[in-house]
């Protein structure tokens, strides 16, 4: 892996400017980074006038989307918010009118009936448009309240 990304910087001829790499959380992107560094750092020292900015781990940038998304994850598993894929089953199960006896007994905490509600809203154009004109005109009367 981190042959074929030298060679991208080459090709690119970046590989002197390359300050930093923003990755997701793979273990594997570790020893890229160390491999990548040792590969440059030969590159190098070819010609003395070169100056590496590239530190190879060190300079690694975790993608904070992926980060945030990890925490939300772990904050919906604590939640105990269940899972897309099943939100999605209950919603299948609404549209085809048969739901199972968790749904119809409402047992479900609040946080996976929004999910719920959610994915039965963005399926539906029909209902998206529905629910954002509620949203509009909620927001216009709570700013006459303000």
């Amino acid at each position: 892996m981190a042959e074929a990304v030298q060679n991208c910087l080459n090709e690119l001829g970046v590989e002197l400017k390359l300050l930093t790499i923003t990755e997701d959380n793979a273990s594997n992107n570790v020893t890229m980074m160390s491999a990548l560094h040792q590969r440059l750092l030969e590159q190098a020292s070819i010609n003395p006038t070169n100056k590496l900015r590239f530190e190879g781990v060190p300079s690694l940038v975790r993608c904070l989307a992926h980060i945030i998304d990890l925490i939300v994850k772990e904050i919906l598993k604590n939640l105990k918010a269940d899972s897309i894929s099943n939100a999605e089953a209950i919603c299948d199960s609404m549209s085809s009118g048969t739901t199972n006896d968790e749904v119809r007994s409402g047992t479900f905490l609040v946080i996976q009936k929004v999910r719920v509600l959610a994915i039965w809203i963005s399926r539906h154009s029909g209902r998206k448009q529905t629910w954002k004109r509620s949203c509009q005109f909620n927001l216009r009367s709570f700013q006459i309240l303000v």
